[in-house]
């Protein structure tokens, strides 16, 4: 009798761990925002160099100077009770610059390039949480490459275009909860300090965290106004719902510490399931010329595809308490793939062209595992496992007609607030991959590959 008890006991102990830490369940929030407007500008410059003097073949002398990464984003979000939307606009210029070795040796390359993305998802709910979706993902890059050896210079240009549409329906809500656990922090740490009149009930809390979804949406260029205003909004919810009613220093460096000093991960709750048709196409077109004495040769290739892809989906985000957050996604998805492909060969002066149409299909299942743990505003700290699998055929003119790939990993990260601009980070990963492949004259490959690394840093923002 004991032993058939022992599983209720424990069930009754996880509980327990996992329960909100006051009467108000973050998973109970509702995120509604008439919209949030971001633009954001980053720029990046790396540079090295390197010489060494040493006998042949061991002397060398290298440089590279890269403008990367910078990109221009714009994101704009809309969520109420029957629309969700978002859109994002990125535009992403980059440019690098490389010398390799010296005297009758030395190579000079220059590229330029730039990327232009945007996508754009709208969510129409209906009752029960019945809802219908439309979105576009449209993605533009360019780049080229010029090259200068010692006897001869090639140009390389790359431009790549393509669009997928997407439509779907499903069921369920995904909620942002991140502005309710702000909320939670700061009333639980008033409390324990012992600056509250009495215990917030979750009426408070929630018009609290509504309180900082407001504040958050609203745009103040001046930081300093904004500021003022955020800590004045703050204060006067707090007084006048009649939770405080000193003026102690530990309640301004109480708020400070939550707000300014915080390192407030994005949270969700909620889950859904959906099902998405998404066509898609796009054109690719790569050129090379090379030029050397009373030569002057070029390949260009022209490669157009068509795409049509159902997928089924389903996510389940789960804010187990204020430190602990559970997530888990799944997608399965079935496309094909049309290819059409184009050669010309311009050799000696004389040209050759070649076309081939190929078609591919696959089916892909990709599920993700999460753990997120909070143990207070300054730290995180996040794994997950996933798993990514799946197997194609492709027509004859293809090399395989059968691919199989199965890729499980596992993920650690960690985040730390250091200071209000600097921030320290570690990541660590382990991946593996096992690759098994026919050709159509029925050869087998084989291939097993094994990653893993751990990385840390510090993460400063100067504005």
């Amino acid at each position: 009798m004991k032993k058939r008890l022992l599983p209720f006991f424990l069930l009754i102990i996880i509980h327990s761990t996992y329960a909100q830490d006051s009467s108000f369940q973050l998973k109970d929030y509702k995120y509604r925002t008439p919209g949030i407007t971001v633009l954001e500008f980053n720029l990046g410059f790396s540079g090295a160099v390197s010489d060494v003097n040493a006998p042949e073949p061991y002397s060398r002398k290298y440089s590279t100077w890269n403008l990367y990464p910078s990109n221009l984003d714009y994101y704009h979000t809309l969520s109420t009770d029957k629309r969700m939307h978002t859109s994002v606009i990125r535009f992403s210029p980059a440019g690098y610059y490389n010398t390799y070795g010296q005297n009758d040796t030395s190579t000079k390359s220059h590229s330029l390039q730039y990327n232009v993305y945007w996508s754009y998802t709208d969510r129409y709910y209906r009752k029960n949480n019945w809802f219908w979706e439309w979105g576009n993902i449209l993605n533009h890059t360019l780049a080229t490459n010029k090259s200068k050896y010692t006897v001869w210079n090639t140009t390389n240009t790359n431009l790549l275009a393509e669009n997928m549409f997407m439509l779907g329906f499903g069921k369920g809500r995904i909620e942002n909860v991140t502005d309710a656990q702000t909320a939670l922090y700061i009333l639980n740490d008033l409390e324990q300090q012992g600056l509250l009149n009495s215990s917030p009930t979750s009426e408070n809390t929630r018009q609290f965290a509504q309180l900082i979804t407001t504040v958050n949406n609203k745009r103040v260029f001046d930081n300093r106004r904004r500021r003022i205003y955020e800590f004045t909004q703050i204060d006067s919810f707090l007084k006048a719902s009649g939770l405080i009613s000193v003026n102690d220093i530990r309640y301004f460096t109480t708020i400070n510490d939550n707000w300014v000093m915080a390192y407030n991960p994005y949270r969700s709750s909620g889950s859904n399931w959906y099902i998405q048709l998404v066509p898609g196409g796009g054109i690719q077109k790569n050129s090379r010329y090379f030029k050397a004495d009373r030569v002057n040769n070029s390949d260009k290739q022209t490669s157009t595809y068509t795409s049509l892809m159902p997928l089924l989906g389903y996510e389940n985000y789960k804010p187990l308490n204020l430190k602990w957050q559970r997530n888990f996604s799944t997608i399965l998805s079935f496309q094909k793939k049309w290819n059409s492909d184009e050669t010309r060969n311009m050799y000696s002066g004389s040209e050759s062209v070649s076309k081939i149409d190929t078609w591919k299909w696959l089916t892909r299942l990709y599920s993700r595992y999460s753990w997120g743990y909070f143990p207070n505003n300054r730290t995180a700290i996040n794994a997950y496992i996933q798993m990514d699998a799946s197997f194609g055929k492709s027509s004859r003119e293809v090399v395989y007609k059968e691919m199989r790939i199965i890729s499980p990993e596992i993920d650690f990260s960690a985040d730390y607030f250091l200071s209000y601009r600097t921030r320290f980070t570690a990541h660590w990963n382990l991946n593996y991959k096992s690759i098994r492949a026919v050709s159509f004259a029925n050869e087998s490959l084989k291939s097993n590959e094994f990653n893993t690394g751990i990385s840390f840093g510090l993460t400063h923002s100067i504005l």
